[in-house]
C-alpha cells in the first residue's frame, strides 16, 4: 500500500491512495516525448495513479489546534506518518507559562481501506518552537525534531534525547520540562536552526543549510547500537548560497 499526503491548510491534510496496480513510471502521454513521471490529468487515456483523497483534520481526528509538518517514517510495513502540530496557539517571543510546551508529535498508521488514521505512539508537551520533522533513513528509522535552538531525537522503543545548540536554548524552562528526555549541552556550537533546510544524506548523516549565512553543517549520528542513536556530532564543510529547501535522490 502506498499513498501521498499533502498539507493543504493549517488544519487539514489530504491523503491520496495510490490506485492498486497503478504505476507512476508510465509514459506521460502523447504530448510528452520522454518516459517517467505521473501522467497528465488532462489525458483521459493515461491514469494519474492516484485514488480519491480523504481528509485528516487537525481538530478531528488528530485533536490538534493546527498542523505544522507531516512526513512519512521508514521502518513500518504500512504507510506510517508523523504529524507535528500545536495543541493550542503559541506566540513567538512570548515565554510565559501558557505559551510553553504546546507542540505534539503524533505517529499514526494510515488505513487506506477504512480511510482513517490509527495512533501508534505520541509525544506531547514538546517545545513550542519545533518547526520541522526530519525522518531518518533505514535501518535507523525514527526522526529528528528541529527547534530554533535545539534538536530532539525520537523513536518508538528507544530513548529520546535533546541536544541544545546555542545559549538561547536556556531561555525559559521548556527543555527542563521534557519528561524522559535527556538534555545534552552543546551550546558551544552556537548553531541557530531557525529557517534552515535539512535532508538526510545517509542513515547517519543529515545535511543542514543555515539561514541567513548559508553555512552548511553535517550532523553525524553516533550509534549506540545498529538502529539506536546515542549522540550527534556536528561538522561544517563550508558555506554556500542559503537554501530554502534540500532534496536528495
Amino acid at each position: 500500500q502506498r499513498c501521498l499526503a499533502v498539507r493543504v491548510l493549517p488544519d487539514r491534510v489530504l491523503v491520496f491512495p495510490v490506485a492498486a496496480g497503478a504505476s507512476w513510471q508510465q509514459e506521460a502521454g502523447p504530448a510528452v516525448f520522454q518516459r517517467g513521471g505521473l501522467a497528465f490529468h488532462e489525458d483521459v487515456e493515461q491514469s494519474p495513479g492516484l485514488g480519491t483523497p480523504f481528509a485528516l483534520g487537525a481538530h478531528s481526528p488528530l485533536r490538534l489546534h493546527h498542523i505544522q509538518d507531516i512526513a512519512f517514517l521508514h521502518g513500518y510495513h504500512q504507510p506510517t506518518a508523523v504529524c507535528l502540530g500545536q495543541s493550542k496557539p503559541a506566540y513567538g517571543g512570548c515565554l510565559n507559562e501558557a505559551n510553553q510546551c504546546t507542540s505534539s508529535v503524533l505517529v499514526f498508521m494510515l488505513d487506506l481501506t477504512d480511510r482513517s488514521p490509527h495512533l501508534i505512539w505520541a509525544m506531547h508537551r514538546l517545545p513550542h518552537d519545533i518547526f520541522q520533522i526530519v525522518p531518518l533513513l533505514p535501518p535507523l528509522g525514527g526522526m529528528l525534531a528541529l527547534c530554533s535552538n535545539a534538536v530532539i531525537y525520537m523513536k518508538e522503543h528507544a530513548a529520546s534525547f535533546c541536544q541544545t545548540l546555542n545559549l538561547c536554548a536556556g531561555l525559559g524552562e521548556e527543555l527542563t520540562k521534557l519528561k524522559g528526555v535527556e538534555v545534552k549541552d552543546e551550546t558551544k556550537l552556537e548553531i541557530v536552526l531557525s529557517g534552515c533546510a535539512a535532508s538526510a544524506l545517509s542513515p547517519t548523516t543529515i545535511l543542514f543549510s543555515i539561514q541567513p549565512s548559508g553555512r552548511l553543517y553535517l550532523a553525524h549520528l553516533v550509534l549506540e547500537s545498529f538502529d539506536i542513536v546515542a549522540d550527534i556530532v556536528w561538522t561544517s564543510p563550508g558555506t554556500a548560497v542559503p537554501a530554502s529547501g534540500i532534496c536528495t535522490l
